[in-house]
């Protein structure tokens, strides 16, 4: 084992950690119930608005849970000796195939239903989220949004993984304060520093707003080194955790962070994000 290996050998590592199943499946559940917000699915009003109230920022929680697990994972599982080219080839053949399978199946949907297709290339090159046009960053296929801030973690992964290895473990908690801080920060800086008009005709924040807080990858990034640094402090003994049921139910009593009317998350918005 390499020193960097022991250095994330902490109890049974790198074995299996059996709380994330659980953690992993109320995290889906919770995207997964927030799309269905946008089915109008109940005959009833009264319970789809019920419905809708209860899910309608779930999205919010469970996509940042997602981001911060994969830097957990990916730090907590990494290979010794492994190189960059290695792991950039096996992330791309483990997400990519599936995202143009899914974009090319979209784009003949809406090809026959004659719907506009806005930023296909860009789509395709999981690109799409580096500039605020929300009809691009949700178009063709709207859920690869969160791929393309994906793309832009596992290519800097290899980078950042030896500084992340290189905190002290005394420092790996204020590191994760910092970073859970600078989270926190962000949607006040983009009201302070962004267009706060024209609202989204489904969210009521400006375009360069949601772009910036919600799918811009460089900011995202933030959950995913926390992920990193929460892995070696895990790996360090430095916290043992709360066990399965009460990470599953904080998990799933977490309060949403922004408002949004009729709820709506970073996943993919009704059919058209047209500007008020």
């Amino acid at each position: 084992m390499t020193p960097a290996r022991a250095d994330l050998a902490g109890p049974g590592a790198p074995g299996r950690l059996p709380s994330l199943t659980a953690l992993r499946f109320v995290a889906a559940l919770l995207v997964f119930c927030f799309h269905a917000t946008y089915e109008n699915a109940f005959r009833d009003p009264d319970a789809g608005a019920r419905f809708s109230q209860l899910f309608s920022k779930a999205g919010w929680v469970g996509v940042s849970f997602f981001f911060v697990l994969s830097g957990f994972l990916l730090t907590w599982s990494a290979r010794p000796h492994d190189s960059a080219r290695r792991f950039w080839r096996r992330r791309f053949f483990k997400i990519y195939p599936s995202h143009l399978l899914t974009a090319l199946a979209a784009l003949a949907l809406m090809a026959r239903a004659g719907q506009p297709r806005p930023g296909v290339l860009r789509n395709l090159l999981l690109v799409q989220t580096w500039t605020p046009d929300v009809d691009v960053i949700l178009g063709v296929n709207p859920v690869s949004w969160s791929l393309a801030c994906e793309a832009l973690f596992y290519l800097a992964f290899p980078a950042l993984l030896p500084a992340v290895r290189r905190i002290r473990p005394a420092r790996l908690w204020p590191c994760a304060g910092a970073l859970t801080a600078a989270v926190l920060c962000v949607p006040p800086l983009a009201g302070a520093l962004l267009p706060a008009t024209p609202h989204m005709t489904w969210l009521p924040v400006s375009e360069q707003h949601y772009w910036f807080v919600f799918a811009f990858p460089p900011v995202r990034a933030l959950e995913f080194v926390l992920g990193m640094v929460m892995a070696r402090i895990v790996a360090t003994g430095r916290w043992k955790g709360p066990g399965t049921p009460t990470a599953t139910l904080a998990l799933a009593g977490a309060p949403p962070p922004p408002p949004s009317r009729g709820g709506a998350g970073p996943a993919p918005a009704p059919a058209r994000c047209a500007r008020r």
